[in-house]
This record gives structure tokens, C-alpha cells and sequence, in this order.
């Protein structure tokens, strides 16, 4: 069968939360196009392409490159329609998107987890733009909405669903990951974030906000002595991630990497012994390590598969990504810890999340807002609001239409 249309997601080299983002968003549009009847199965190609250049200035001549070259099959009269999706804030890249003709043959997208200064001052907007509800203002909101079709969902797109994690799972034990406890009553898991890079679109510099070994202890404390009052006993489930301990105080990079070495972060050792400390606490750490499988996903399999009542998944503020996938699947189970990393783009969004859902929050001065427990709402899949966009705009050819998180 030939191919009548081509889904590109683009996403910056070294960012897996925006190749995500970006997957997620190609993935349900394609479902969503099936499904209404404007394709058939076989009919629709996706390609993931990675944006790679050794900074800011070289990511956009990338991304310029790439999309003439997919471009010239259009010029070329093929038929076939195009629709190229870029996920990822903070590298200047929407303007170059923005910049792409679009018609009913070429559509371009956006999925973002904040407002930028491009955005902002882009002289020409993707056909669709997708950001976090709690990320503009209603001015900025009126803004942008005059430029783009613009989408306003509660968190980020994602692809964890209760099919990827029970796949996850399986993945997980073919390949000989660490046995994962029971889940019970008493076990709570902790998914740590870690550090945080801003980039200045305009100076092309970073700063870093760094999560230390002091904000883990300190973090670490809060917790058990939320979870540990009136328990026997609980069994802690540590959970690191890439960007634990990336950073050294002096704000470089650790070298080497402890990620890369099988060598445990400052951060996630410093988070464990806190917890050894208590007398009645247990403690079982699942570091994050490149090359092998990660144990987030199956974690959140084995909770959900659990047969009777839960202790609680504590979730790092400073990552939008994880809220939205845990909040998507177990919010009554769910705890939003204020990190040190986290920005106000950060705390807006988890904040909006944890309002709509009605998940519980650790603030940062250990003060447990509770919120809704059993009767906290599932987060509304921000991928399908944004295939639902681009799908409208084949189907219907309504021009810049503004979509709000309900």
C-alpha cells in the first residue's frame, strides 16, 4: 500500500523527555487519523529525526536542513502530506519550524513544557502550538492565540499508558533487571529528579539549579517523617534518574558521569543514608544507569498490579514529564515533593496539575497538603488533545483555533 502521509517528530539530541513528548504526539495522531477515517492502516510512515548541532546556532541550521530536505518532496508533487512535530523548550528552535509554509499538504506542530522568549518574538508561529495551561497568562494566552491553532493541556504529552508499562515490565524481566519488591500497604517509592539547565536563548549561556546532597537529606527527612509516622515499619523504594547528581557544586558536569560507570550519584547516596538512619525504614535503591533498563515503568506496573492498598509514589517536582505520566495513571497514589531545582515554570504546572487531579503535595518546608486520595482524578492525555488539534485542521481546515485544558 502506498504511503499518503509522513509524520515527522523532531526533538533535540540528548533530551529523551522531548523525543518522548514528541513520539507520544506522532503516535496518537496517527491512531487519531485511522480512527476517523482519513487513512488507512499502511497508508502513514513516522520518522523520528534528531536535532543535533554543538549549540543553539547549530541545533537551528540542523533543523533548517532537515526540514528543506523533507520539503522537496512536496515541491516534488509526491501527494503525500506532511506533518512535522518538535517537541522540546529552551532551544530556540520554534522559529525555524514557524517559518515552514503551511497549508492543507504541510501541517506543522509544536509541544512544548513552558513559554519561551521564542515563542514570544518568533515572527511566524508552528501551524499548532501545545504548552502547559499554567504556562501563559491570559494576555500571553490572547497572544498566541492569534498567531497559532494554540492548545492548552494540564501537563506534557507522554506515551506511559497501562499497555507501556505491563510491556515495560516484561521488558524488564527478560532482561534480567533487579528484582522489584512486593508492593504493600507499607512500601513507598521515591522518584528522584535532579539537576535543572536553563538556557539563555539570547547569550546562548546555562545556568544550572542544582539539586545537592544537602537538599536529598533534607528531602529525605521530610518524607520519612511523613511516611513513618504511625508505621511499624516501611520499605523506601529509591528510584534515580538521569539527572541526579549530573552536575558537580562548581556547576560543570561530574566527571565522570556517574550514570555512565555504574557508580552511584552524591545525590541518590546521600538520599539513602538519610533514610538508613531510621531504625524501622528499609531501603532499596533502583539506580538509573545508560544501557540498562530502567525500572521506573515496571515500578509503576507492579503498583498498579498490586492486589490490595499502597503506600505512596513520591514524584520530584522539578520533572513536568514524570508528574504527567504518574498523574496519568495512579494520582490517588501520587505525592508531588517540591524540589530546590525547581523553577516556577516547574512549580506553576505541577501546582495546576496537582489542583485539577487533586494530588497530594510535600512542599518544600515538609508542610503534606493530602489532597483527594481514592478520588483523585486521572490527568487528561495531553497527546490526544494535540492529535485531536491536527487532526481538525486536516479534517475541518479550521484556522487558528484556540483549545483550552478543561
Amino acid at each position: 500500500m502506498a504511503i499518503r502521509a509522513k509524520l515527522i517528530a523532531a526533538v533535540p539530541q540528548g533530551h529523551a523527555g522531548d523525543r518522548t513528548q514528541a513520539q507520544a504526539v506522532a503516535a496518537e495522531t496517527v491512531r487519531a487519523l485511522y480512527r476517523e477515517g482519513l487513512y488507512q492502516p499502511g497508508e502513514i510512515s513516522c520518522d523520528t529525526i534528531t536535532i543535533a548541532g554543538r549549540d543553539s546556532a547549530g541545533m537551528e541550521h540542523a533543523l533548517m536542513v532537515t526540514l528543506e530536505r523533507w520539503l522537496e518532496r512536496v515541491d516534488e508533487g509526491t501527494g503525500e502530506r506532511h506533518i512535522f512535530i518538535l517537541a522540546g523548550s529552551d532551544h530556540g528552535l520554534v522559529p525555524v519550524l514557524g517559518n515552514v509554509p503551511t497549508d492543507s499538504v504541510v501541517i506543522t506542530a509544536f509541544a512544548g513544557h513552558k513559554l519561551t522568549a521564542d515563542l514570544k518574538t518568533a515572527r511566524h508561529l508552528p501551524a499548532i502550538t501545545a504548552l502547559p495551561a499554567s504556562a501563559v497568562t491570559d494576555q500571553e494566552r490572547a497572544a498566541l492565540a492569534s498567531r497559532t491553532t494554540l492548545v492548552l493541556v494540564p501537563g506534557v504529552a507522554h506515551d506511559v499508558t497501562e499497555a507501556s508499562i505491563a510491556q515495560a515490565a516484561r521488558d524488564y524481566q527478560k532482561k534480567g533487571g533487579k528484582p522489584l519488591p512486593g508492593i504493600d500497604g507499607d512500601t513507598v517509592t521515591i522518584l528522584l529528579g535532579g539537576d535543572v539547565v536553563d538556557s539563555d536563548e539570547a547569550t546562548h549561556t546555562q545556568t544550572v539549579r542544582r539539586l545537592s546532597a544537602d537538599d536529598a537529606r533534607k528531602q529525605a527527612r521530610h518524607i520519612a517523617e511523613l511516611e513513618l509516622a504511625g508505621r511499624d515499619r516501611c520499605r523506601f523504594v529509591i528510584v534515580s534518574s538521569p539527572r541526579t547528581g549530573k552536575f558537580a557544586p562548581d556547576g560543570t558536569e561530574a566527571t565522570p558521569n556517574p550514570h555512565r560507570t555504574g557508580t552511584r550519584d552524591d545525590v541518590t547516596r546521600a538520599f539513602e543514608e538519610t533514610l538508613r538512619g531510621y531504625p524501622n525504614a528499609q531501603v532499596d535503591v533502583y539506580d538509573f544507569q545508560y544501557g540498562e533498563t530502567s525500572a521506573y515503568r515496571p515500578l509503576l506496573h507492579a503498583y498498579q498490579q498490586a492486589p490490595g492498598h499502597t503506600g505512596r509514589i513520591h514524584v520530584a517536582g522539578d520533572s513536568v514529564s514524570m508528574i504527567s505520566e504518574v498523574a496519568s495513571l495512579l494520582p490517588g497514589t501520587m505525592v508531588v515533593n517540591e524540589t530546590a531545582s525547581m523553577d516556577d515554570s516547574h512549580r506553576r504546572t505541577a501546582q495546576a496539575i496537582a489542583a485539577d487531579s487533586g494530588i497530594a503535595v510535600l512542599q518544600g518546608d515538609g508542610r503534606f497538603l493530602p489532597g483527594k486520595g481514592a478520588q483523585a482524578k486521572r490527568l487528561e492525555s495531553a497527546a490526544k488533545r494535540i492529535a485531536t488539534a491536527i487532526v481538525a485542521r486536516i479534517r475541518d481546515g479550521v484556522p487558528n483555533r484556540s483549545e483550552t485544558a478543561a
